[in-house]
């Protein structure tokens, strides 16, 4: 009775509304006009009558604009990442996009290195889009305040590529959502098709509506489509979250029974596409893994609570073996970015010596942010130290 409460009132409203503002009965089944948005925001369901679509044309930087409001949406609005202040449009510079954005321009497109990270795109609200890529190699998902984020994929395979499910992720993270219970997403970043839930398992569409209707988790699975397509188990589980939910489980029971509470024993990380992250711990150290939570072969493992296992990664490995692995032409971006150095904690080495006429500073995500010099000139560099000499004996023998 309540449910039918609700739905009257709702119903109620949307018709004295359409009264209020004289829309006839089939304002919202006649057809619509053609927008012609070519330089503006399409803004749908904006009409008075709430049905069809209308068109926001942009206005140019230090244009007039208002701020007042109205009942209307307005014809016009400030430009892509600007913001109506004193009257003028301005660019929104405490946007940490639009500030990069900025000073880029002011140093020219000459200043934009072969390795370097891309100039930054902006979204209409002035914050980061959500992918990045290094060029001819891969993307990967970053936040809007262009922090990087779950989701990776070859530079080939990225025209797909949105991170829907990634930023949403990440926000579910922010809110505290235990990784158990979050979104699930494929590897690029994307929505997955299968999502469960402690009860029910539904196939999502790539708009991410629903594709056929829930069904029970323990019962029913085989019935929808993108289990059949999508799963290589008997369940909606993954080894890793499988291997999360039995320490939930025996965390629980443990409490319920006797009050006592699991310590010295981690459970698993597992990435929002259900594998292991990169990053895993047990007691005092933390190490490396493959996606199927495999440890990587001669790798160091790194004490736990120190600066270098909290600024740990595994960026670097694991992006060097997804290129190794893929079936790409052997470019000499690709061959160069092979040659790159890992450090003892999975991450870039911030000193790169491909060859002994090209040495470079590279960022925590693997661009290039210096000029290349010589091996015999890397002290120059500003992230050079002694101790990265090690990693680098060949090309500086070829000199010696």
């Amino acid at each position: 009775m309540k449910c039918f409460a609700v739905v009257f009132l709702l119903h109620l409203t949307v018709v004295r509304s359409q009264i209020f503002f004289s829309c006839s009965p089939r304002a919202c089944f006649d057809e619509c006009k053609p927008v012609d948005c070519a330089a503006g925001r399409v803004i749908n369901n904006a009409t008075t009558c709430g049905c069809c679509p209308i068109c926001v044309k942009p206005l140019a930087d230090d244009s007039t604009c208002h701020n007042t409001e109205i009942a209307s949406l307005p014809s016009q609005e400030c430009g892509q990442s600007m913001t109506c202040s004193e009257g003028r449009c301005t660019l929104q510079t405490s946007k940490p996009c639009v500030r990069e954005l900025q000073e880029g321009l002011k140093k020219g497109s000459g200043f934009e290195m072969t390795y370097g990270r891309p100039a930054p795109e902006c979204d209409f609200f002035g914050d980061y889009r959500p992918k990045r890529c290094k060029k001819g190699l891969m993307c990967h998902c970053v936040d809007e305040e262009g922090e990087r984020i779950f989701g990776t994929a070859l530079h080939q395979e990225a025209e797909s590529m949105n991170c829907n499910c990634s930023r949403l992720v990440s926000h579910q993270q922010a809110l505290g959502v235990h990784e158990a219970h979050r979104l699930r997403c494929l590897g690029n970043g994307n929505l997955g098709p299968l999502q469960c839930t402690d009860s029910y398992c539904f196939c999502l569409k790539e708009d991410g509506s629903l594709d056929g209707p829930p069904v029970p988790r323990r019962s029913s699975l085989h019935s929808l489509p993108c289990f059949k397509n999508d799963q290589r188990h008997d369940d909606a589980m993954t080894p890793c979250i499988r291997e999360l939910f039995k320490f939930i489980t025996m965390e629980k029971e443990l409490w319920s029974e006797n009050n006592t509470v699991i310590v010295g024993i981690d459970p698993p990380s597992c990435d929002p596409d259900g594998s292991y992250a990169p990053k895993q711990c047990k007691t005092d150290r933390c190490y490396c893994v493959r996606p199927d939570g495999r440890p990587y072969d001669n790798q160091d493992t790194i004490p736990r609570y120190t600066t270098e296992e909290k600024e740990m990664t595994c960026n670097c490995l694991r992006e060097k073996e997804l290129l190794s692995k893929a079936e790409v032409p052997m470019t000499m971006l690709i061959r160069t970015f092979l040659h790159y150095r890992c450090a003892r904690n999975g991450n870039y080495l911030p000193l790169q010596c491909t060859t002994s006429s090209s040495c470079r500073c590279i960022d925590k995500d693997g661009f290039q942010n210096s000029p290349d010099v010589m091996v015999s000139e890397r002290h120059r560099l500003p992230c050079y130290r002694k101790e990265y000499d090690h990693y680098f004996r060949e090309q500086i023998d070829e000199l010696e």
